[in-house]
């Protein structure tokens, strides 16, 4: 598929990646329309914006109805938005309660798992209806394989990955491609702001590679994927070599 002309749909717009995404695909002539639960800190020309619950299918199904309205059935829908979240099942440590937080279970699962399910529901049936064939495009982790301390974001993802070869199956006689990318350890200003010197260091010591991903390597796996036609119900990893 052509980048260029194409209408892109980019959840977690306010976050590094997907804002990073929207812009690499607007450069390079796309129509991008953005979406996350606040408005981006930046704003890019030639992006358009929008703020919403995408927890809330009502909140989606909304989304879509505008975005088809304004620019059409999108061709390509990227699902950037979620949280990471650190918990032990059990904390013994904890003296008040050490067990998994209920509210954290519930609130990482919906951000990273139910906002692409709902995004997925409603982006894929304006583009059967109108013969829009595409490409659905997930964001994974190199947590989807089991993380210690990460009970909730590790099943999200892992469930991510699963749907995204179910949907890969049900979509392909749509003309519809469905495939994920599994970043590793990137150098972002989150990643900045989330670990010490020392810590990354440490986790810089653990990739094969010697050094942190970049956010232009994983437009270039975007990219790559989005211009593929016969890449499908994969997971692509771009990670150093990293595993965990």
């Amino acid at each position: 598929m052509e980048i260029t002309g194409a209408v892109i749909l980019v959840s977690g717009a306010a976050g590094n990646i997907g804002g990073h995404l929207a812009k690499d695909l607007a450069d390079r002539g796309a129509r991008v329309i953005a979406v996350d639960m606040v408005a981006p800190a930046l704003l890019v020309e030639g992006v358009q914006y929008h703020v919403a619950d995408l927890t809330d299918p009502k909140a989606v199904e909304a989304l879509l109805d505008k975005v088809v309205a304004e620019a059409g059935p999108p061709n390509v829908l990227i699902n950037t938005a979620g949280i990471i979240h650190n918990a032990l099942l059990f904390n013994l440590f904890d003296r008040n309660d050490g067990r998994h937080p209920l509210d954290a279970w519930t609130t990482t699962v919906a951000s990273n798992l139910d906002t692409a399910f709902f995004l997925g529901r409603e982006t894929v049936a304006r583009m059967v209806k109108s013969r829009t064939k595409g490409v659905v495009l997930n964001f994974s982790s190199m947590a989807a394989d089991g993380n210690a301390g990460q009970s909730a974001y590790s099943a999200a993802k892992a469930a991510l990955e699963s749907l995204t070869v179910t949907w890969s199956k049900e979509l392909g006689p749509f003309g519809i491609r469905v495939n994920a990318v599994a970043p590793g350890f990137i150098d972002t200003p989150s990643t900045a702001k989330a670990l010490t010197p020392a810590q990354i260091a440490t986790w810089i010591k653990q990739v094969p590679a010697a050094r942190m991903g970049t956010l232009a390597e994983i437009a270039h796996a975007v990219r790559f994927i989005i211009e593929n036609d016969y890449y499908n119900g994969k997971v692509l990893r771009v990670d150093g070599g990293l595993r965990i």
